[in-house]
């Protein structure tokens, strides 16, 4: 792990030890942002992020695509392996984010997504007028192995052809251990990320949750006292943060 601490120490009034456990290579903002609050920021990473190799198909299905159809992006991870790949990104077609960050990482590649105002979630993307009337309109929807049903169901139901492509895989990161330091707050971002630090975590410890979703799921395997941001987004994961102070 590694320790960025605050000069001038703890300040004794409040949590002020915060391991983030995001994937190498996503923990540098809100570590320097944790260190500019005054924050001790341990960086441990509890997912490690594989990019899949691309469907052959892939690029004559988005070439083909129109203004009509729609590109849905459900995590940045999903952004990067893309950009990664090579494959075009056509500004045809209508780009959906499901959150504030995917819609970021898109807009930096070129891309301008819509997303919901509220929730980062499948729930709430559905409930963009973009998503209702989808016969005869095709959606692809571009996400992590093993996610997102709801989506894919959803649009099928309301007369879409969809396909669902999966570009990254998320596993559990081999060198996670618990850090030898204190630790008053652990930060989660995402529920596979808990379940590969799950019986790592001592029971005195608070763990904050990107999500009430994510939160309730923590709640059922973890005694401890488990709290919510409105979204895994730094500014949302501070405010819950400074809430706890």
């Amino acid at each position: 792990s590694r320790c960025r601490c605050h000069p001038w120490g703890n300040l004794q009034s409040r949590m002020t030890s915060v391991l983030v456990t995001r994937p190498a290579g996503q923990d540098q903002s809100i570590l320097s942002a944790l260190e500019r609050r005054g924050f001790t920021a341990i960086s441990q990473p509890a997912l490690v992020i594989d990019v899949l190799p691309l469907p052959p198909s892939l690029h004559q299905q988005l070439d083909a695509l129109e203004e009509n159809d729609l590109v849905i992006v459900v995590s940045a991870n999903a952004v990067r392996a893309l950009r990664d790949s090579g494959s075009p990104l056509p500004a045809s077609a209508t780009w959906l984010a499901v959150g504030q960050a995917t819609a970021r990482a898109l807009a930096a590649e070129g891309l301008l997504a819509e997303v919901p105002d509220m929730g980062v979630n499948s729930e709430a993307l559905l409930a963009l007028p973009a998503t209702q009337q989808m016969a005869g309109r095709r959606a692809v929807i571009l996400a992590g192995e093993g996610g997102r049903d709801l989506l894919d169901v959803t649009l099928a139901e309301r007369g879409a052809e969809v396909q669902s492509v999966a570009l990254y895989r998320r596993t559990c990161d081999a060198g996670f251990a618990w850090p030898n330091t204190h630790v008053d707050v652990v930060m989660v971002t995402s529920y596979e990320g808990w379940e590969c630090i799950v019986n790592k975590v001592p029971p005195a410890i608070v763990v904050l949750a990107g999500s009430e979703r994510i939160a309730a799921r923590i709640r059922q395997q973890y005694q401890g006292d488990v709290r919510a941001a409105r979204s895994p987004l730094d500014e949302d994961m501070f405010a819950a943060l400074e809430s706890l102070s």
